[in-house]
């Protein structure tokens, strides 16, 4: 715009010219200063143009014989000083040449009638001919589609159908041939009726919305309710639908030997409980007959139908346990396996003796057994009867003894309840039992860029948790992630996000370094050029978005978008 106001100044230089002395270069005979071009014989000072004969001296270009000095372009014969121009001086107006002349209302600088800019209700534009105007009008709304700005237009029915408010394709809709097409359409599904959805870039494949009686939808088809199925030994077998899956699998018809039964094929002959055996019935007349035993189990036999034990109790004298076993044809001698307090067993008899619950002439005690026991847990002391029936010392048993007792699980003895065992023999808070030993319920763990720890839960250890990172890290659940990460900005070469400890998100992203013919400024990457070649930065002369062009005039005078 600027180049062509310039060419417009010096055009309007050389009118003016024209009636000042002549510049240029006589095409003819010339026999005095000229500063105008001649035609013809000038005999006098011109300062206009002479078509004649001019006998004074000429400061202009002569086209013929020229004896006088000019100060114009002759064009006749001129016998006298001419102050003008012979002939008229061209004073069309040029509309577009950026400056209002008479006849115009405006002149922006061209001959092109402008539009609103978009979404402006009304304006006034400066036309072809340079006349003020109101200017043609585009927004949302006026029922055409004004691209790159809308994708759609139906004026009042914006918004409630496939064009949105802001003439966009309304949601559920997309734009496919230039038109706001429904994101979902019918198609053809086999006994039912279907439906396919846009994907982005085309229609998905055809899912069924709806089925036929006796049809249900299952993995985008209509399937029948019923359907055949395989069941061991049915030669006839069916299973429907539930309403979510299909139900079991249920027999109509068996192959031989086997028949129906609450939906499935069974054999006709079946297994049946038999105590300490196995037993067998057989399928007769729609009911099972009665089970008899094919084997008993090892330490039994058969008699009278029936599993019974090879060994059975049986009585002997001062005895509280004895029995008596099977031969093969019937039990054996009574044998004697425990007797009565106070008796003790000998060849299969029961004698009075130590360990009898008698005390005899030469015991101190007799607890009815021959065992020396210990102090009850805890107990610091006691008397036992031992082994021969004699009272001695018990031994004694609690924690803090530094011995592993039950129910102790660890015992430190004097250390009890200063590290892993606490003061009841148990594993003390913060610590588990695992392999027999008190273990704490936390472990250190590596971490990249910082250190971690685990804890038991239960039945292992649960997964590493940063505890701590190093410089430039910080904690993010599992892991130590960087304060300083890369981002991509427009224009930048390279860009950084710091991580914002207050809100716990990464900040905005930063330009560090910038492509060519761009200038780094507040983080982000500006333009450093514009046609006219004058720097443009960071600069603070001009609006937000605009840059100074040149040196002159007060602020905003001077500036343009970066682009110009």
């Amino acid at each position: 715009m600027r180049v062509v106001r310039s060419l417009l100044a010096l055009a309007l230089m050389g009118f003016v010219c024209a009636a000042c002395d002549d510049l240029t270069v006589d095409t003819a005979t010339d026999t005095a200063t000229d500063t105008a071009t001649d035609t013809a014989t000038d005999t006098a000072t011109d300062t206009a143009t002479d078509t004649a004969t001019d006998t004074t001296t000429d400061t202009a270009t002569d086209t013929a014989t020229d004896t006088a000095t000019d100060t114009a372009t002759d064009t006749e014969v001129d016998t006298a000083e001419d102050t003008a121009t012979d002939t008229e001086v061209d004073t069309t107006e040029v509309c577009g040449n950026g400056a209002v002349e008479a006849d115009e209302t405006c002149d922006d600088g061209n001959e092109v009638t402008e539009e609103c800019i978009y979404g402006e209700r009304s304006c006034e534009v400066c036309n072809a001919t340079c006349q003020l105007e109101p200017g043609l009008v585009t927004y949302c709304g006026d029922e055409f589609v004004d691209p790159p700005d809308e994708l759609c237009d139906e004026g009042s029915n914006n918004g409630s159908g496939s064009c949105s408010d802001a003439c966009n394709c309304a949601a559920g809709f997309h734009l496919e041939l230039e038109v706001c097409t429904s994101d979902t359409r019918s198609c053809v599904v086999p006994n039912g009726t279907g439906a396919e959805s846009w994907t982005g870039s085309s229609y998905g494949s055809c899912a069924a919305t709806a089925c036929s009686a006796d049809y249900h939808i299952e993995s985008g088809a209509c399937l029948s309710d019923t359907r055949s199925c395989s069941l061991s030994n049915a030669t006839v077998a069916s299973e429907t639908w539930t309403g979510s899956a299909y139900g079991t699998c249920t027999a109509t018809a068996c192959a031989s030997t086997y028949h129906v039964e609450s939906g499935a094929c069974l054999s006709d002959t079946r297994s049946c409980s038999i105590a300490n055996g196995t037993g067998s019935q057989s399928y007769t007349a729609g009911s099972w007959g009665i089970c008899g035993v094919v084997t008993c189990d090892s330490s039994y036999h058969v008699e009278s139908g029936a599993c019974l034990s090879d060994t059975r109790s049986c009585t002997a004298a001062n005895a509280t346990s004895a029995t008596e076993s099977w031969t093969g044809t019937g039990y054996g001698v009574c044998t004697i396996s425990a007797c009565s307090a106070g008796y003790a067993l000998v060849a299969n008899s029961c004698l009075g003796g130590c360990g009898n619950g008698v005390i005899g002439s030469d015991e101190s005690c007799d607890d009815g057994n021959t065992v020396t026991e210990q102090c009850a847990y805890a107990e610091l002391s006691c008397t036992v009867c031992d082994a021969s029936c004699q009272s001695v010392a018990g031994a004694t048993a609690f924690c803090g003894d530094g011995l592993l007792d039950a129910p102790e699980v660890c015992d430190e003895g004097a250390s009890n309840g200063t590290g892993s065992c606490s003061g009841a023999c148990l594993c003390a808070t913060g610590y588990h039992l695992e392999g027999g030993v008190c273990v704490s319920d936390t472990r250190a763990c590596v971490v990249p860029n910082g250190t971690g720890s685990e804890s038991w839960t239960g039945s292992g250890y649960g997964a590493c948790v940063a505890t701590a990172c190093d410089a430039a890290y910080h904690a993010n659940g599992n892991a130590c992630d960087a304060n300083v990460i890369a981002c991509s900005l427009s224009n930048a070469t390279a860009a950084t996000q710091a991580w914002n400890s207050a809100t716990s998100l990464y900040g905005s992203c930063t330009a560090t370094a910038c492509e060519a013919d761009f200038a780094l400024c507040a983080g982000n990457c500006v333009t450093t050029g514009n046609p006219m070649g004058a720097a443009c930065a960071c600069n603070t002369e001009c609006d937000s978005g605009f840059c100074a062009i040149a040196p002159e005039g007060t602020a905003n005078d001077r500036c343009a978008p970066p682009d110009m």
